[in-house]
């Protein structure tokens, strides 16, 4: 009833494609992680536009639940701050140096993993005459950034010396979290408990679990969890059952622009890579790669219309796709298409989209391009 006076009032079903984010089911997700994760503290994840949600919206609607949120880029925690958001913001990832006089602006908290790092952040913190706030990175095995475990005391005591940074948490990132059963989480997490047991910390953040590593090892649950891709609804693993009733966050449509007869012989789409095997009812859907909808579901995926599965046929194309429509009683000009989410007693989860198209969860999310318009259902909860 809800969607439907939005559509009334909004009028987005003239939109050849759309998003529907559900904010109060993302606001149920990230209380039942803080339930999860007890009395830490939880870092939403709102990088890449909230792997594609919209990162002002959803952080609007988490900011009370949450201690702070962690972005990949000075633009990104920038565009947070315009919005309003007060909580700290993190950013993920060493910081190049002429961007760290916009970081002082946002006043994001930093990261480091190294000396050189460290070095560059106190001149230009010191010459602006202001404090950095900082989280020290330490590397236990994702091999990508941070400071190696022999090197974190060196680092560690750099900051603390410094006159123009403020240490304020320490981390590490897992590499195979979402894998229940693989060993190297639990050794990465002894590795990170001994390295901040030696370095003998006070009023730091500790924080080393993800979505991941919240569901499947919450005892690597310190002070804080990163939660991110959870937050949405949606599993970082494929095929893994998760131990927590998510309420998946965006619903994806398109619409029905042509209902046709594909004579048998005829091919579909550029390179004619779906052949009519008979006579057979076919529809195109205003949506393609150029909205970020991946050109690997070609002849792989499904999509909802009238409440069936309808198979994509043929290429997808830049803007527009082809389903075979045939079992499908009475599909006209202007139906809807959900790409992602329920019609009827159908469903289709970003997980089975990335099935379909052999990738993962979080690339079908932030392909979503910007010309797909996001729409906010009302979040009940604050209404």
């Amino acid at each position: 009833r809800v969607l439907a006076r939005n559509r009334r009032k909004d009028g987005h079903t003239r939109m050849r494609t759309w998003v529907e984010i559900d904010l109060a089911a993302m606001r149920a997700n990230a209380e039942m992680f803080r339930a999860r994760i007890g009395g830490a503290g939880l870092i939403a994840v709102v990088k890449a536009d909230a792997y594609g949600h919209g990162s002002e919206r959803v952080a609007q609607a988490l900011e009370p639940l949450v201690e702070r949120f962690a972005v990949a880029s000075v633009d990104e925690a920038t565009a947070l701050r315009d919005a309003g958001i007060k909580r700290p913001i993190l950013l993920l990832y060493p910081i190049l140096p002429e961007m760290i006089d916009a970081g002082l602006d946002a006043q994001v908290d930093f990261t480091v993993g190294g000396l050189d790092e460290v070095n560059c952040l106190q001149a230009r913190a010191a010459a602006a005459r202001r404090t950095a706030s900082v989280h020290v990175k330490i590397n236990t095995g994702m091999n990508r950034y941070g400071a190696d475990p022999y090197e974190a005391a060196e680092l560690v005591t750099a900051c603390q010396r410094s006159s123009a940074i403020r240490l304020v948490g320490v981390f590490t990132h897992f590499a195979r979290s979402d894998e229940p059963n693989e060993p190297l989480t639990s050794e990465q997490f002894k590795t990170f408990s001994k390295v901040v047991r030696d370095l003998n910390l006070e009023s730091v953040t500790l924080h080393a679990a993800n979505t991941a590593a919240a569901m499947f090892f919450p005892e690597t649950t310190l002070d804080a969890a990163r939660i991110g891709l959870g937050l949405y609804g949606v599993m970082p693993s494929l095929g893994v059952e998760s131990p927590m009733a998510l309420r998946p966050a965006m619903t994806w449509k398109a619409r029905v622009n042509r209902a046709h007869t594909l004579r048998m012989g005829e091919g579909v789409s550029y390179g004619h890579r779906f052949v009519a095997p008979r006579s057979m009812t076919v529809a195109a859907v205003t949506v393609g790669y150029a909205d970020g909808y991946l050109h690997s579901a070609s002849n792989a995926a499904y999509a909802l219309i009238r409440g069936k599965r309808a198979p994509i046929v043929g290429n997808v194309c830049m803007d527009a796709l082809v389903c075979d429509v045939s079992q499908i009683p009475g599909v006209v000009y202007g139906d809807d298409v959900t790409l992602v989410g329920t019609d009827g007693d159908e469903a289709i989860r970003v997980e089975d989209v990335a099935r379909w198209c052999g990738t993962i969860p979080y690339e079908v999310l932030v392909r979503i391009g910007a010309r797909v318009a996001r729409v906010y259902l009302p979040d009940v909860t604050n209404e």
